[in-house]
């Protein structure tokens, strides 16, 4: 029998972790980012997101209004899941791209895969005794998948890669982003490195929609009253 999630079902797989099922089943699976999403997805948003997961916030966020979502994901397993998932919840207007982004576009790169797919990433020296194996896969330029997408909101979370990927973004084209943060890979130098890339960008960390290290990043708009 599947897993429903905030309205999300979920076709159960192997790829999913008992504490995943247990998530799914408690509703609080990825809560913090949909109530993030809740509060920034406007009507007929473009989406850019940066590790897929299970394919529940690229769901939420066409069920919330957005008319385009862009998916990059590194494991090809969840890639095949969330296309079965969205396929399950008659979501289209999806595309599921196979690969990591990064700074640039580059040469293929090795993606460490660990059961908890949760924890997978390019960074071998994340928990190395739980790596169960690694894949190729190719690197999208992170200004090239802006360019491509166009998004009006951006979802990113990608294991300690923030830094590096947002670091060389060109975030200017957009309103809010949502992005898990990774204080325990990145430091502290590298959460104010995130915020640095999105206020240089003219945005501002929001209170409302962001909880622990889900932050929310908005644009800053004038008063026009002022």
């Amino acid at each position: 029998m599947p897993l429903v999630c905030e309205d999300v079902t979920f076709p159960r797989d192997p790829v999913m972790t008992p504490r995943v099922r247990r998530l799914l089943r408690n509703g609080t699976y990825e809560i913090k980012e949909a109530r993030a999403l809740h509060y920034m997805i406007r009507s007929g948003d473009r989406v850019l997101e940066l590790g897929g997961g299970l394919g529940y916030l690229s769901a939420k966020a066409r069920q919330l209004g957005a008319s385009e979502v862009t998916v990059v994901e590194a494991n090809p397993e969840l890639v095949q899941y969330i296309q079965r998932q969205h396929a399950t919840n008659n979501i289209n207007s999806i595309m599921v791209l196979h690969g990591l982004a990064s700074a640039q576009d580059g040469p293929n790169k090795k993606v460490y895969l660990r059961r908890n797919f949760l924890a997978s990433s390019a960074r071998a020296d994340i928990h190395p005794d739980r790596i169960e194996t690694s894949v190729l896969v190719p690197c999208f330029g992170i200004n090239q998948l802006i360019d491509r997408s166009r998004p009006d909101v951006l979802i990113c979370d990608i294991e300690g890669a923030e830094v590096d990927v947002l670091s060389a973004a060109d975030l200017t084209g957009l309103r809010s982003a949502v992005v898990e943060l990774h204080p325990q890979w990145i430091g502290s130098t590298g959460v104010a490195a995130v915020f640095d890339a999105f206020s240089h960008a003219g945005m501002t960390y929001c209170a409302k929609g962001s909880h622990g290290k889900v932050v929310v990043f908005e644009r800053a708009i004038p008063n026009e009253a002022a």
